[in-house]
């Protein structure tokens, strides 16, 4: 078994902070259940993805939620949907988190790295809702989705770091896990709060066995290329506001040949470069949101970027619209055909 060496510091493990706010909301808009009927009702959440219904003509569906310190539950049945998770939910506090998937009934598919992952009833899927992900959920199906503080992992000794998009089987936790989310439910419906800790430290343990059996699989040589990857995304994300950063700069810091570095990632997603643009305009969005008195050329430097012409030139290709655009739309992204 895989776990690796968890930093004393570790991840924020409670939802107090102000990027959790954002599930918080929708937490609030479901926590007593709602129905979904057409495919713009689907349009107005504000959730972790895009979500987008697989027909568009009588779409109707049914959501709950549950929250407490260190996760967020969410049951949903009804027709099929598509999600698609892009780097524009940068900031939304959702990439703080695992998302483990199960079915009780249904077909889900997902991609992420570039890995593809199925699962059927008694399957769990596991996301990563910090990287871009499409998923596929097929009429009808009944699905459980646990978004879990990356801090408890790490707090059980089981490193986030080394966790992938993953599909196992797990039979009876399925069933266990349902019973003790509709429990969690109703007892808020009953406003009897003392049992509200122990349902969550319940479900909690189980989602930990869960996540340590997908990474028993996990060979020793995965686990070192996996650990290689993630010094260098590591590396991405404490020196994007480097205008030197680069993968030459980056190979000489990891200690490997460029041509292995590329390899890396070969066939898992963005590549090095494109990894350090994405940071840095990720960055760079979270400042024209909550810094409208910054400069345009001030969150250039501050992102990373050598200049104004170039962090215009990416942002308008990654959003279609000008960084001022994107500030006076209020932080929106321009309209796109889908």
């Amino acid at each position: 078994m895989i776990m690796g060496k968890v930093d004393a510091v570790s991840r924020v493990s409670v939802l107090k902070n102000e990027p959790e706010e954002g599930l918080r909301r929708f937490d609030r808009r479901f926590s007593d259940g709602g129905l979904l009927k057409g495919a713009r009702s689907l349009r107005s959440i504000s959730g972790p993805c895009i979500i987008r219904p697989l027909m568009e003509r009588g779409f109707v569906a049914h959501i709950r939620t549950w929250m407490h310190d260190r996760l967020l539950v969410t049951y949903s049945t009804g027709d099929g949907v598509s999600l698609l998770r892009t780097s524009q939910f940068c900031g939304d506090g959702f990439e703080r988190f695992v998302l483990v998937c199960m079915l009780a009934s249904g077909r889900m598919a997902a991609n992420q790295r570039g890995t593809d992952v199925e699962a059927g009833p008694g399957d769990a899927l596991i996301l990563l809702p910090g990287e871009p992900y499409t998923a596929h959920i097929e009429d009808g199906s009944d699905t459980l989705a646990f978004f879990v503080a990356r801090g408890f992992f790490d707090s059980q000794g089981i490193n986030t770091d080394l966790l992938n998009v993953a599909s196992i089987q797990v039979n009876g936790a399925v069933s266990a896990l349902a019973a003790l989310s509709h429990w969690a439910m109703q007892d808020r419906d009953s406003e009897v709060s003392g049992h509200t800790g122990h349902i969550e430290r319940a479900i909690l343990e189980i989602l930990a066995g869960v996540v340590t059996t997908s990474m028993e699989s996990l060979d020793d040589s995965d686990a070192e290329t996996i650990k290689s990857r993630g010094r260098v995304l590591e590396l991405i994300d404490s020196c994007f506001a480097d205008p030197d950063l680069s993968a030459d700069s980056i190979a000489r810091q990891v200690g490997m040949s460029r041509r292995n570095l590329y390899r890396l990632f070969e066939g898992k997603g963005p590549g090095i470069t494109q990894m350090i643009r994405d940071r840095r305009l990720d960055h760079a969005q979270v400042l024209l949101r909550r810094m409208p008195e910054t400069s345009i050329g001030a969150v250039a430097i501050d992102s990373g970027f050598s200049g104004s012409d170039q962090f215009s030139r990416a942002f308008k290709e990654r959003h279609g619209q000008s960084a001022s655009q994107y500030r006076e739309a209020g932080g929106v992204d321009a309209p796109t055909e889908f």
